[in-house]
Protein backbone atom coordinates (compact mmCIF):
# COMPACT_ATOMS: atom_id res chain seq x y z
CA UNK A 1 0.00 0.00 0.00
CA UNK A 2 2.68 2.32 0.66
CA UNK A 3 4.98 1.65 -2.37
CA UNK A 4 1.61 2.09 -4.22
CA UNK A 5 1.44 -1.21 -5.96
CA UNK A 6 -1.83 -1.42 -4.08
CA UNK A 7 -3.31 1.59 -6.64
CA UNK A 8 -1.33 0.23 -9.53
CA UNK A 9 -3.52 -3.01 -9.54
CA UNK A 10 -6.60 -0.27 -8.89
CA UNK A 11 -5.81 1.70 -11.67
CA UNK A 12 -5.11 -1.57 -13.61
CA UNK A 13 -8.52 -3.08 -13.56
CA UNK A 14 -10.03 0.64 -13.48
CA UNK A 15 -11.58 0.67 -9.92
CA UNK A 16 -9.75 3.53 -8.85
CA UNK A 17 -11.33 7.35 -7.53
CA UNK A 18 -10.39 9.94 -5.38
CA UNK A 19 -12.48 8.71 -2.62
CA UNK A 20 -10.12 5.89 -2.81
CA UNK A 21 -7.03 7.58 -2.53
CA UNK A 22 -8.36 9.58 0.30
CA UNK A 23 -8.95 6.33 2.48
CA UNK A 24 -5.76 5.13 1.81
CA UNK A 25 -4.20 8.16 3.21
CA UNK A 26 -5.74 7.52 6.12
CA UNK A 27 -5.48 3.98 6.39
CA UNK A 28 -1.25 4.40 5.46
CA UNK A 29 -0.58 7.47 7.67
CA UNK A 30 3.01 8.15 8.85
CA UNK A 31 2.37 6.03 12.01
CA UNK A 32 0.66 3.02 10.87
CA UNK A 33 1.97 -0.50 10.18
CA UNK A 34 -0.24 -2.65 8.68
CA UNK A 35 1.14 -6.02 9.24
CA UNK A 36 -2.05 -8.26 8.39
CA UNK A 37 -4.04 -10.68 10.12
CA UNK A 38 -0.45 -12.76 11.38
CA UNK A 39 0.44 -9.26 12.70
CA UNK A 40 -2.57 -8.47 14.22
CA UNK A 41 -2.61 -11.95 15.95
CA UNK A 42 0.59 -10.99 17.56
CA UNK A 43 0.02 -7.00 18.09
CA UNK A 44 0.90 -5.46 21.46
CA UNK A 45 -1.92 -4.51 23.66
CA UNK A 46 -3.38 -0.98 23.30
CA UNK A 47 -1.73 1.71 25.68
CA UNK A 48 -3.87 4.19 26.92
CA UNK A 49 -2.16 6.98 25.14
CA UNK A 50 -3.19 4.95 21.56
CA UNK A 51 -6.71 4.81 22.52
CA UNK A 52 -6.47 8.88 23.70
CA UNK A 53 -5.53 9.54 20.57
CA UNK A 54 -7.48 7.93 18.63
CA UNK A 55 -10.67 9.61 20.44
CA UNK A 56 -10.70 12.65 17.89
CA UNK A 57 -10.66 10.42 15.30
CA UNK A 58 -13.65 8.44 16.81
CA UNK A 59 -15.94 11.88 17.55
CA UNK A 60 -15.15 12.96 13.94
CA UNK A 61 -16.28 9.84 12.06
CA UNK A 62 -19.33 9.80 15.33
CA UNK A 63 -19.92 13.28 13.63
CA UNK A 64 -20.24 12.48 10.03
CA UNK A 65 -22.73 9.10 11.05
CA UNK A 66 -24.86 11.88 12.93
CA UNK A 67 -25.06 14.04 9.93
CA UNK A 68 -25.70 11.35 7.08
CA UNK A 69 -28.18 9.93 9.35
CA UNK A 70 -30.20 13.61 9.34
CA UNK A 71 -29.54 14.31 6.11
CA UNK A 72 -30.81 10.40 4.81
CA UNK A 73 -33.55 10.94 7.32
CA UNK A 74 -34.94 14.33 5.56
CA UNK A 75 -34.49 12.46 1.97
CA UNK A 76 -36.99 10.22 3.00
CA UNK A 77 -39.10 11.90 5.21
CA UNK A 78 -39.92 14.05 1.87
CA UNK A 79 -39.69 11.33 -0.74
CA UNK A 80 -41.96 9.24 1.57
CA UNK A 81 -44.65 11.76 2.10
CA UNK A 82 -44.65 12.12 -1.85
CA UNK A 83 -44.77 8.91 -2.19
CA UNK A 84 -47.69 8.53 0.72
CA UNK A 85 -49.80 11.35 -0.99
CA UNK A 86 -49.73 9.36 -4.44
CA UNK A 87 -50.50 5.79 -2.94
CA UNK A 88 -53.43 7.40 -1.26
CA UNK A 89 -54.49 10.36 -3.24
CA UNK A 90 -53.13 9.65 -6.36
CA UNK A 91 -54.98 8.37 -10.40
CA UNK A 92 -54.71 4.43 -10.45
CA UNK A 93 -51.33 4.96 -12.49
CA UNK A 94 -49.47 7.15 -10.12
CA UNK A 95 -50.48 4.57 -7.34
CA UNK A 96 -49.01 1.47 -9.44
CA UNK A 97 -46.07 3.80 -9.70
CA UNK A 98 -45.62 4.49 -6.11
CA UNK A 99 -46.45 0.89 -4.75
CA UNK A 100 -43.89 -0.42 -7.34
CA UNK A 101 -41.18 1.63 -5.64
CA UNK A 102 -42.60 0.61 -2.64
CA UNK A 103 -42.50 -2.98 -3.45
CA UNK A 104 -38.98 -2.22 -5.23
CA UNK A 105 -36.91 -0.78 -2.51
CA UNK A 106 -38.56 -3.06 0.46
CA UNK A 107 -37.75 -6.22 -1.40
CA UNK A 108 -34.11 -5.88 -2.40
CA UNK A 109 -31.10 -5.53 0.06
CA UNK A 110 -29.99 -2.32 1.35
CA UNK A 111 -26.24 -3.22 0.36
CA UNK A 112 -27.48 -3.77 -3.30
CA UNK A 113 -29.14 -0.58 -3.45
CA UNK A 114 -25.80 1.30 -2.21
CA UNK A 115 -23.74 -0.61 -4.97
CA UNK A 116 -26.25 0.06 -7.44
CA UNK A 117 -26.33 3.99 -6.62
CA UNK A 118 -22.29 4.17 -6.29
CA UNK A 119 -20.99 1.75 -8.50
CA UNK A 120 -23.60 0.73 -11.49
CA UNK A 121 -24.36 4.77 -11.94
CA UNK A 122 -20.58 5.24 -12.26
CA UNK A 123 -20.50 5.41 -15.99
CA UNK A 124 -23.43 7.46 -16.07
CA UNK A 125 -22.95 9.84 -13.42
CA UNK A 126 -20.05 9.71 -10.77
CA UNK A 127 -21.47 10.80 -7.18
CA UNK A 128 -19.26 11.53 -4.54
CA UNK A 129 -19.32 8.69 -1.69
CA UNK A 130 -20.87 10.58 0.70
CA UNK A 131 -23.89 12.31 -1.51
CA UNK A 132 -24.21 8.63 -3.12
CA UNK A 133 -25.07 7.03 0.78
CA UNK A 134 -27.31 9.86 1.58
CA UNK A 135 -29.29 9.42 -1.56
CA UNK A 136 -29.08 5.51 -0.85
CA UNK A 137 -30.35 5.62 2.83
CA UNK A 138 -33.01 8.18 1.95
CA UNK A 139 -34.15 6.02 -0.92
CA UNK A 140 -34.80 3.08 1.26
CA UNK A 141 -36.09 4.43 3.95
CA UNK A 142 -38.62 6.36 2.01
CA UNK A 143 -40.09 3.09 0.96
CA UNK A 144 -41.27 2.68 4.85
CA UNK A 145 -41.71 6.42 5.69
CA UNK A 146 -44.50 6.18 2.86
CA UNK A 147 -46.08 2.63 4.46
CA UNK A 148 -46.15 4.61 8.02
CA UNK A 149 -47.64 7.98 6.41
CA UNK A 150 -50.12 6.18 4.01
CA UNK A 151 -51.14 3.45 7.27
CA UNK A 152 -51.35 6.52 9.18
CA UNK A 153 -53.42 8.46 7.11
CA UNK A 154 -55.94 5.67 6.34
CA UNK A 155 -56.33 5.32 10.09
CA UNK A 156 -58.18 8.52 10.77
CA UNK A 157 -62.04 7.54 11.18
CA UNK A 158 -64.01 7.86 7.71
CA UNK A 159 -66.96 9.38 9.21
CA UNK A 160 -64.60 12.57 10.61
CA UNK A 161 -63.88 13.02 6.45
CA UNK A 162 -67.54 12.61 5.30
CA UNK A 163 -68.39 14.78 7.80
CA UNK A 164 -66.01 17.54 6.94
CA UNK A 165 -66.75 17.01 3.44
CA UNK A 166 -70.37 17.63 4.55
CA UNK A 167 -69.42 20.88 5.69
CA UNK A 168 -67.97 22.35 2.32
CA UNK A 169 -63.79 21.48 3.34
CA UNK A 170 -62.13 21.14 0.19
CA UNK A 171 -59.69 17.77 0.27
CA UNK A 172 -56.77 19.99 0.75
CA UNK A 173 -58.39 21.51 3.94
CA UNK A 174 -59.53 17.99 4.92
CA UNK A 175 -55.81 17.11 5.12
CA UNK A 176 -54.76 20.61 6.53
CA UNK A 177 -57.14 20.55 9.31
CA UNK A 178 -58.48 17.05 10.05
CA UNK A 179 -56.31 14.33 8.63
CA UNK A 180 -52.82 15.35 8.73
CA UNK A 181 -52.79 16.40 12.20
CA UNK A 182 -54.41 12.88 13.01
CA UNK A 183 -51.81 11.20 11.07
CA UNK A 184 -48.81 13.18 12.03
CA UNK A 185 -49.43 11.98 15.61
CA UNK A 186 -50.04 8.47 14.31
CA UNK A 187 -46.71 8.18 12.71
CA UNK A 188 -44.44 10.19 15.56
CA UNK A 189 -43.74 6.98 17.11
CA UNK A 190 -42.45 4.76 13.92
CA UNK A 191 -41.07 7.73 12.45
CA UNK A 192 -38.32 7.98 15.57
CA UNK A 193 -37.91 3.88 15.35
CA UNK A 194 -37.13 4.40 11.84
CA UNK A 195 -34.38 6.80 12.53
CA UNK A 196 -33.15 4.85 15.32
CA UNK A 197 -33.07 1.92 12.62
CA UNK A 198 -31.36 4.20 9.80
CA UNK A 199 -28.75 5.38 12.45
CA UNK A 200 -27.47 2.08 12.95
CA UNK A 201 -27.47 0.79 9.07
CA UNK A 202 -25.83 3.63 8.14
CA UNK A 203 -22.78 1.52 9.02
CA UNK A 204 -23.27 0.14 5.66
CA UNK A 205 -22.02 2.67 3.28
CA UNK A 206 -18.55 2.29 4.86
CA UNK A 207 -17.98 -0.09 1.80
CA UNK A 208 -18.25 3.39 -0.44
CA UNK A 209 -15.48 4.85 1.29
CA UNK A 210 -17.15 7.16 3.75
CA UNK A 211 -15.52 7.11 6.70
CA UNK A 212 -18.33 7.31 9.28
CA UNK A 213 -17.91 5.29 12.77
CA UNK A 214 -18.30 1.96 11.55
CA UNK A 215 -15.38 2.19 8.61
CA UNK A 216 -13.22 4.33 11.29
CA UNK A 217 -12.95 1.54 14.19
CA UNK A 218 -12.34 -0.68 11.62
CA UNK A 219 -9.38 1.20 9.95
CA UNK A 220 -8.23 1.69 13.94
CA UNK A 221 -9.02 -2.41 14.49
CA UNK A 222 -6.69 -2.96 11.65
CA UNK A 223 -4.06 -0.68 12.69
CA UNK A 224 -3.47 -1.70 16.23
CA UNK A 225 -3.88 -5.61 15.70
CA UNK A 226 -6.95 -5.28 18.57
CA UNK A 227 -11.11 -5.10 17.99
CA UNK A 228 -12.26 -5.79 21.60
CA UNK A 229 -11.16 -2.20 22.63
CA UNK A 230 -12.03 0.16 19.10
CA UNK A 231 -15.32 -2.17 19.03
CA UNK A 232 -16.05 -1.55 22.48
CA UNK A 233 -15.68 2.07 21.68
CA UNK A 234 -17.57 1.99 18.87
CA UNK A 235 -20.69 0.56 20.38
CA UNK A 236 -20.39 3.33 23.29
CA UNK A 237 -20.96 5.69 20.56
CA UNK A 238 -23.87 4.00 18.66
CA UNK A 239 -25.57 3.42 22.16
CA UNK A 240 -25.21 7.34 23.12
CA UNK A 241 -26.65 8.23 19.72
CA UNK A 242 -29.44 5.83 19.57
CA UNK A 243 -30.88 5.32 23.34
CA UNK A 244 -31.90 8.72 23.47
CA UNK A 245 -33.92 8.33 20.66
CA UNK A 246 -34.98 5.04 21.11
CA UNK A 247 -36.54 6.25 24.88
CA UNK A 248 -38.15 9.07 22.77
CA UNK A 249 -39.92 6.50 20.48
CA UNK A 250 -40.83 4.58 23.31
CA UNK A 251 -42.05 7.86 24.98
CA UNK A 252 -44.48 8.05 22.38
CA UNK A 253 -46.26 4.80 21.94
CA UNK A 254 -46.88 5.20 25.38
CA UNK A 255 -48.51 8.54 25.39
CA UNK A 256 -50.49 7.98 21.73
CA UNK A 257 -51.94 3.95 23.33
CA UNK A 258 -53.34 6.58 26.19
CA UNK A 259 -54.68 8.95 24.15
CA UNK A 260 -56.36 6.37 21.85
CA UNK A 261 -57.55 3.92 25.15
Amino acid sequence: MRDGTLERIFRRWQVWDDDQGELFKRVAGPDIAVEGVAGAQHAAPLQRGSVLAYLPSLGRAAAITALLSVLSMAVAVGLGLVVASGRVYGAAPLRAATTAYVEVIRGTPLLLQLFVIYYGLAGVVRLPAFLAAVLGLGLNYAAYEAEIYRGALEAVARSQLEAARTLGFSEMQILRLVRGPQALRLALAPMTNDFVALLKDSSLVSVLTVVELTKQTAIYATNVGNWIVPGALCAVVYLAMSLPLARLGRRLERRLGRGTA
